[in-house]
């Protein structure tokens, strides 16, 4: 079980690890100084399942940033309203638990360029 995981998360078939209400905020806190980006998603949503596996493919390029997702369902309402998700899909980047950057919809050149600014990429 990867420390991820202890946090109640569960890992897709993909490797994305997928948080709820009960797992968001405490597993930002374990991440402390990593960027961590957040794909706030609906499982009706055609942009999300578009832009799904090039997020996939970015996560596996940028090992020294987390790549999380939560389903903004019944369940995660909540979560959802506190958060003001009000389009999906919706990006939040978090560093320390505070969001440093947002954005939504499904524009990866432009999540590249914010995940860039924030956490540059290690060559």
């Amino acid at each position: 079980m990867s420390a991820d995981q202890s946090l109640g998360g569960s890992v897709d078939g993909q490797g994305l690890l997928q948080l709820d209400k009960d797992t968001f905020w405490p597993y930002l806190e374990q991440q402390k100084d990593t960027l961590v980006v957040v794909d706030f998603y609906t499982d009706w949503c055609g942009p999300c399942k578009l832009i799904y596996p090039e997020l996939v493919k970015l996560s596996q390029d940028r090992t020294d940033v987390r790549f999380v997702k939560v389903n903004c369902n019944k369940t995660n309402k909540e979560l959802g309203m506190q958060l003001q998700i009000k389009v999906a899909p919706t990006f939040h980047l978090y560093r320390n638990k505070n969001k440093v950057a947002d954005m939504t919809g499904a524009k990866m050149d432009k999540l590249i360029a914010l995940i860039n600014e924030h956490s540059p990429p290690k060559n």
